[in-house]
Order: structure tokens, then C-alpha cells, then sequence
């Protein structure tokens, strides 16, 4: 595993967290907004507010109801493989 390609530990308490991480991650690849948001498939306005936590509800909603549940957990992304493209 390159040294670009180490995994990531983030304690995420809000869109805005997950937002940060992702465009810290971006930002070390050598990345534009652009170039991610191309690739993505998105424009790289929906990229900038993903990266600004602007379109973190869903992720806000899910923090809400862990410290409602006083409850925590623990998710990792393999970068081995596309959530879309439809390999289970």
C-alpha cells in the first residue's frame, strides 16, 4: 500500500467532519474539486458543499439518533471497491 493510500481513521460527529476528511483526502492525492467531481461523475458544486458538510443531513440525522441511542459505530470504506457499481 503506497504511502498516499493509508487508511484513514476519523472520529466523524457531523457532515461536516466526514466533509473535512474527504476534502483533506482529495486535497493529499494531488486532487482538484473538478477532477474528483469528473470522475465522480457529480458537479463539483454538489462536491464542494459535500466537502463543506451543505449536504450532510443524512449523515447529521444518523450522528442525532447514535446520541439519542447513547450508542456508537464504527464504518470503514474499502477503496478497493465502488459502492455503485452494483458488485456485492
Amino acid at each position: 500500500m503506497a504511502d498516499t493510500e493509508r487508511p484513514i481513521t476519523w472520529t466523524v460527529r457531523s457532515g461536516e467532519d466526514l466533509g473535512r476528511a474527504v476534502a483533506e483526502v482529495r486535497r493529499e492525492r494531488g486532487m482538484t474539486q473538478a477532477e474528483l467531481a469528473k470522475a465522480m461523475g457529480v458537479s463539483r458544486g454538489y462536491l464542494a458543499q459535500l466537502e463543506t458538510g451543505k449536504s450532510g443531513r443524512l449523515l447529521n440525522l444518523l450522528v442525532r439518533v447514535l446520541r439519542r441511542l447513547d450508542a456508537e459505530i464504527s464504518v470503514s470504506f474499502a477503496p478497493d471497491q465502488d459502492p455503485g457499481d452494483g458488485a456485492s
